[in-house]
């Protein structure tokens, strides 16, 4: 699907697996099966990569390594988005580092002790003056920006399985960003990505074109 490896690290060993059981209309169940894999080391990871990117996706499970690839990107000018969902290690230390972190409405509780999702966009907001982006699956997402705060409603959809849905939610917002959309088109783009998302079973199927994501938007 065109995309670059050339950074990829491989190691023996297993990696997790994860069994989704998931029905329509019922909540999703994961069974996991964990490992102990190798855990990526700041020395591990290649500056020269990171710099060459237009940007960085994180997430708290990086350590050490993902603090130091956020450190060199902004040294070069690159935004870095993170993926938060639960209040973990490093999150002191990362969080003023990221340009556009997107977090659960259950790190944004934990974290900022606002209950309200729009409460804690902008208590982040005013504590990091990034764009902050609070999701809150079926019920949308708030972003507060540049001391605004603005509510994205989900698409009404009848979902087969969600899994997945965060992930690509992130990836369609990065693209929507990359590409220049102004926050509240953005947010909307990457919406519409995660709920056609949700037309198949599986944590790949289903993701949608460019094409069937701007028919959503503008239908």
């Amino acid at each position: 699907e065109g995309v670059d490896t050339v950074g990829m690290q491989v190691r023996p060993g297993n990696s997790h697996v994860a069994f989704v059981l998931a029905e329509p209309g019922q909540d999703r169940r994961s069974l996991w099966f964990r490992t102990d894999p190798e855990v990526l080391a700041a020395i591990q990871i290649d500056r020269g990569l990171i710099s060459a990117g237009r940007a960085l996706h994180l997430d708290l499970y990086t350590g050490e390594a993902g603090l130091q690839a956020a450190r060199w990107a902004r040294a070069a000018g690159i935004p870095v988005m993170l993926d938060a969902e639960r209040v973990r290690d490093h999150v002191l230390d990362l969080l003023p580092l990221c340009t556009w972190p997107v977090v659960s409405a259950n790190f944004g509780r934990a974290f900022t002790g606002e209950a309200e999702p729009a409460a804690a966009a902008a208590a982040l907001h005013a504590r990091y003056g990034a764009l902050v982006v609070v999701t809150a699956g079926e019920h949308g997402s708030w972003c507060a920006h540049q001391g605004e705060v603005f509510h994205t409603p989900a698409f009404a959809i009848s979902p087969l399985d969600t899994t997945g849905c965060g992930d690509v939610f992130h990836g369609g917002l990065l693209y929507a960003l990359l590409r220049g959309d102004p926050p509240r088109h953005a947010l909307r783009f990457a919406s519409a990505v995660a709920a056609l998302k949700t037309r198949a079973y599986g944590g790949r199927a289903g993701i949608p074109s460019l094409a069937e994501v701007e028919t959503l938007i503008y239908m």
